[in-house]
Formats: C-alpha cells, structure tokens, sequence
C-alpha cells in the first residue's frame, strides 16, 4: 500500500497531545518521519548549529555552508567532503564540526571523486576536469574532456569514467590516454565488480564487460529511468515516476517491477552505503535497510528546501541544499 505523503505542518512523533508516538521506539525497524522546514534552518543558523526547538528533538543542525549550490558530498576517514558552485571544494571534521581545509577552483564544481586512499580529488566542471592534490588548495592538474553534455562521472579500478549520450570516455589517472567507447543512446552509468551496467532511453539495462567492452547482457525494464546504483544483490534503478526497479544482473531478469518508494516525483539520485539504499526527490530524502533483494523502510526525510546531496554515516545523514547549506541529522 502506498504510504502517504507528509502534510505541512506535521510534526515528527508528537500525537495531538503532545505525547511521543510509540514510533519512536526502533529507528531501524519503524517508518519515521521528519520535516525539515525553513523555520528550523532560520533558527539553526541563529542558534549556531544549535537547534532548541523540541519538535524537531534538536534532530537538525547546521554543520556549515558553502555560498550557493551543494552539489556533491563525500566521506573519506573522518572528514566530510562537499563540492559546490561556489568553486569549492570543503573538507569538514566531523567531530569538531566546522571546516578543516578548502580546495578551490576557477570553475564551478559539479561533481567530484576522490582517489582511493583521499590522495587526490577529481572535479568535474563543464568540459574540464581539474586534479586537487592532498595538501593543495589550486588544482594541480586540468584536462579539457570535450564532453558538454556529461551525464555521469565515476572513478573506478585505477581508471576515470565520464559518459554523455554518445558513450562513455575512459581516462587513466596520468592522462597520458584515453579511450572513447559509443554506447547509443546511453543515459546513466555505474560500474561494479568489472562490469559496466547503463540504461538507455527506451527503459533497456546493458551490462557490458569493463575490460573488453564485450555486452554481456540486454534486460529490458519498459520503464523510464532517472538514476541508478549497484550492489552485490542487484541493481535498483530509479524511474521517473518516483518507483523503483530491481533487478538480478546475475540471473538477467527484473526481480521487482515497481517498487512504492512514497510521495510521487522524479527520483533524481540512488547511493548505497555500507547496508543502506539512500533515495532522493527534490524535497525528499528515503533511506532503507536492504537484505539481499529487499527493501526495508527506516527514514524519511521532507524538507522545504530543495536537496542537491546526501551522504549517510552509522549515526546521522548530512544534506546539502540548493541555498548552499549543510545540515546534519542525528538518528538518535
């Protein structure tokens, strides 16, 4: 049954009375809900990263904020790592809560990968991708890609993956070479485990050897799809309609057609972290426990203002927004 969308002005685990729900006993195992509203970002930003107001059970704070867009977040051994279009990239300590170093660039930032080990950082600007050394500010290196129109961009087994929908360009780390591989009509990426699974614009997966190229499988979905991600289970690739699709990429079949993931919308990005699936909509947020080929509600998030990034620890998920700010969300 599909679940229902959070009403303005409803207010987490209170009842009209002001008692706590019994909700609120599992997080890991009961649907929760949380509003993130414009008043609860003007009151953080006041209180400092404190929130006080009870309704919202100080769950929101404001680690920092870049001067516009969020556009991407990433971890990397205890530091929390946040591109925007302010042409930064920051670099946040979780644990004293506030900036540890700034890279900056001449160009707005995209989107951004980190090398394995945090020593190097690769951003993606339009038709440029820029190289931040460990304990440089400036970029050490740039690359001109001659992809306007980039609709993916992934680093993986020691090589660089950005994708339009000509096809996809294969870049070494050094630069000194590149491959360019014509996939019609390709739309997103992800590769996992030495393959390459992406969906074209008539709803069709194709998973093709990472190595060779070599297509190993079509599985047809007769959907149109928005994002994708991939875990050892299988594939769940989001649709324009705000469901999800499963699929076995080892038996080359769809698992579950359409999965309900809530309020209807676009869903515009998946990520899976340590045993969690992240879902993101505009002004949504859906994170699930995932066992093999299921999907367990554990959180929902509805804020007021728009959601570019999201990225989950053990305990808490931080947001980045269209306005540029950061804020945490504690679990407990």
């Amino acid at each position: 049954m599909q679940e229902a969308c959070p009403k303005k002005g409803d207010l987490p685990f209170l009842q009209p009375n002001g008692e706590e729900s019994s909700s609120k006993s599992s997080i890991l195992s009961d649907y929760r809900v949380e509003k993130l509203t414009w008043n609860l970002y003007r009151k953080a930003s006041l209180a400092k990263n404190k929130v006080n107001d009870p309704a919202f059970e100080s769950s929101f704070s404001v680690l920092g904020k870049h001067r516009t867009k969020v556009t991407s977040l990433s971890f990397w051994d205890g530091l929390l790592y946040s591109s925007s279009l302010d042409r930064t990239i920051r670099l946040w300590d979780l644990n004293e809560g506030k900036e540890f170093d700034k890279k900056v660039s001449n160009y707005p930032i995209q989107s951004f990968a980190l090398l394995p080990r945090g020593e190097a950082i690769y951003a993606f600007s339009t038709g440029l991708l820029q190289v931040f050394g460990k304990k440089d500010s400036k970029p050490i290196h740039e690359v001109a890609i001659d992809m306007k129109k980039v609709l993916s961009f992934q680093l993986e087994s020691e090589r660089l993956y950005v994708t339009e929908q000509k096809g996809i360009k294969e870049f070494d780390l050094e630069f000194k070479s590149f491959r360019f591989f014509e996939f019609p009509d390709a739309l997103r990426f992800h590769i996992f485990q030495g393959q390459i699974f992406y969906y074209d614009i008539y709803g069709t997966v194709h998973i093709l050897d990472q190595r060779s190229q070599n297509y190993i499988a079509k599985i047809p979905t007769n959907g149109f799809s928005t994002c994708l991600t991939c875990g050892e289970e299988g594939l769940y690739i989001g649709q324009i309609d705000g469901t999800l699709k499963i699929i076995d990429y080892r038996k080359r079949e769809v698992i579950r057609d359409e999965f309900i993931t809530g309020c209807p919308g676009v869903l515009t990005s998946l990520k899976i972290v340590d045993e969690t699936l992240l879902g993101q909509k505009r002004y949504n947020l859906r994170i699930w426990e995932r066992t093999s080929m299921t999907l367990k509600k554990v959180l929902h998030v509805h804020s007021e203002l728009v959601i570019h990034a999201s990225q989950n620890a053990v305990d808490s998920i931080y947001l980045g927004m269209d306005e540029g700010t950061l804020f945490k969300y504690n679990f407990s």
